[in-house]
């Protein structure tokens, strides 16, 4: 298995631990989130490679493949979103209590 498939597995499951302990969190949603940006990752040079059908009338067309490099670091984005936002909220927090306790 490729490092970024395993690196990205291990990341999702983190994921699925809290999401599975928090009642609040629809688990429909985690893994959702998860199908995507793991199926974005792993396939990206397979889902890059679609082009669509010439006769097709339901909007744009796609005549041209898109770099599996582009949909990977899309799915490596998607991916380390919630990750981010819990590293800056966690300064913030770190730092409106430094602040308020002067």
């Amino acid at each position: 298995m490729i490092r970024s498939r395993k690196i990205s597995l291990v990341l999702s499951c983190v994921y699925l631990i809290p999401g599975a302990l928090i009642k609040d969190v629809p688990m429909i949603a985690v893994v959702a989130f998860l199908f995507v940006s793991l199926g974005a990752i792993w396939c990206g040079d397979e889902a890059g490679g679609y082009i669509s059908a010439p006769n097709s009338m339901r909007g744009p067309l796609i005549t041209n493949e898109t770099p599996g490099v582009f949909i990977k670091c899309f799915g490596w984005a998607l991916l380390s979103a919630p990750l981010v936002y819990c590293v800056f909220d966690s300064v913030r927090r770190l730092f409106r209590s430094l602040f308020l306790t002067l």
